[in-house]
């Protein structure tokens, strides 16, 4: 029988500020430190004086960052997400594989230049989503708690993120760890035609993010 998703969304918002205890719900799991030290990580980098003001898990003092710095993480992502696209052919998802294969670039945009509605954007997260399900047990503690990982910032990229654990069997990279990088920094990744491209988020976008949810 499937868990109720519901009852876990917002667990991981009662174990901030600092993810004290949190090792308690992945208790059952072979891997519970590294789940917990996922979570504390998004405590560490979503810590600020007036965290307890925000719904969700927002970066709002983000640390200093070059271009260089975030376009090599940004190339780190592409070569993950690359990863599964390939591994994804063999299940028929080929469009995720042909987009990604004409990707030609990381770019650093103004926060104003990153749609993430925008179609090929939309392309890649539902591939990804898809594929990822496709993995599920859904018997699993994990699986259980997805929804949980995704109300930690209505970000699906950071829930896989620190779902990983569970995926790393099939795929031994630690693929959206570059993602959190980014996040923690105040980013948004977004694609674009052939491009990868990362804004660092304003302070009006990040308060506008966390009245409305995050992403969609």
């Amino acid at each position: 029988m499937i868990d109720d998703d519901d009852r876990w969304f917002g667990v991981f918002q009662g174990y901030r500020p600092h993810g004290d205890g949190v090792d308690e719900v992945f208790a059952s799991l072979e891997d519970s430190p590294n789940y917990a030290a996922r979570v504390r990580s998004v405590c560490q980098a979503a810590f600020h004086p007036d965290w307890a003001r925000d719904a969700y898990f927002v970066v709002r003092t983000p640390p200093l960052s070059n271009d260089t710095e975030l376009i090599d993480f940004g190339k780190d992502l592409l070569a993950g997400l690359r990863l599964i696209a390939v591994l994804a052919t063999l299940s028929g998802h080929r469009e995720l594989h042909e987009y990604i294969g004409a990707v030609d670039g990381v770019v650093v945009v103004p926060s104003g230049e990153c749609d993430r509605r925008n179609d090929d954007h939309a392309l890649v997260q539902d591939s990804l989503g898809d594929i990822l399900r496709g993995f599920y047990d859904y018997g699993h503690r994990t699986v259980h708690l997805r929804e949980g990982f995704y109300s930690v910032a209505c970000d699906y990229w950071l829930a896989w993120y620190l779902q990983w654990p569970y995926f790393q069997k099939w795929i031994p990279r630690d693929v959206f760890r570059p993602y959190f990088e980014l996040w923690s920094r105040g980013c948004e990744v977004v694609f674009q035609g052939k491009s990868l491209c990362i804004a660092r988020q304003a302070e009006t976008q990040i308060t506008k993010d966390a009245q409305d949810g995050g992403q969609f």
